[in-house]
């Protein structure tokens, strides 16, 4: 039984890792935003696509085969910062996507999404240096949140997987309750203030 339990927090874990929820969201912002041409979108598709998707995987990928470990049991103290790896190419490649279309011109609601999700980058990595925030709640927080404000209030019936991947970050040991709730309550409160900035909502 214990067995089967760690299999299916595993599988949630790997379904709703961050590395894959947030490109999805911008993949969703990119086909919202109304662009001045097709080129136009098309090249920022390619952008998302390579620098949001391939990278960051093959990044991850690259760092697991130098045996660096990024997710393990809270009895592994310094991995908080260790994660700290996996963040930064992140943290450099959002930075310049929204510096590039800060200067190529401002497609909204992508910039937005763009500049939110830097700074909940930031932010979980100034509190990972510290502690262990939870990034899989925290990317699906995020992910939520953005496409809520995209698309409508009907994504956030997906507040029914929260239990479900709170429950299965505990029985691998991960966060502890104060961690994943943190990371559930934090992206909300920057992604809906910099929405407010901008006036999209």
């Amino acid at each position: 039984m214990r067995k089967t339990a760690i299999k299916v927090a595993e599988s949630l874990s790997l379904a709703l890792n961050p590395f894959l929820l947030i490109p999805v969201v911008f993949l969703v912002a990119l086909f919202v935003t109304p662009f001045p041409s097709p080129v136009s979108q098309i090249r920022w598709l390619g952008v998302v696509l390579l620098c949001n998707f391939i990278v960051p995987f093959w990044w991850v990928y690259f760092l697991d085969q130098k045996g660096i470990i990024l997710d393990d049991t809270l009895a592994h103290k310094k991995l908080h910062r260790k994660r700290l790896m996996a963040l930064w190419p992140i943290i450099v490649i959002i930075g310049a996507e929204v510096i590039t279309m800060t200067f190529a011109g401002t497609h909204q609601p992508l910039y937005a999404v763009l500049i939110s999700g830097l700074a909940v980058t930031i932010v979980g990595g100034i509190i990972s240096y510290y502690w262990k925030i939870s990034a899989h709640m925290a990317g699906f927080s995020t992910a939520l949140t953005q496409i809520a404000l995209l698309t409508g209030p009907w994504v956030l019936w997906g507040v029914i997987a929260i239990p479900f991947l709170v429950w299965a970050r505990l029985v691998l040991h991960r966060h502890t309750p104060t961690q994943l709730f943190i990371g559930v309550v934090v992206p909300p409160l920057i992604i809906i203030s910099i929405f407010r900035f901008f006036k999209l909502i």
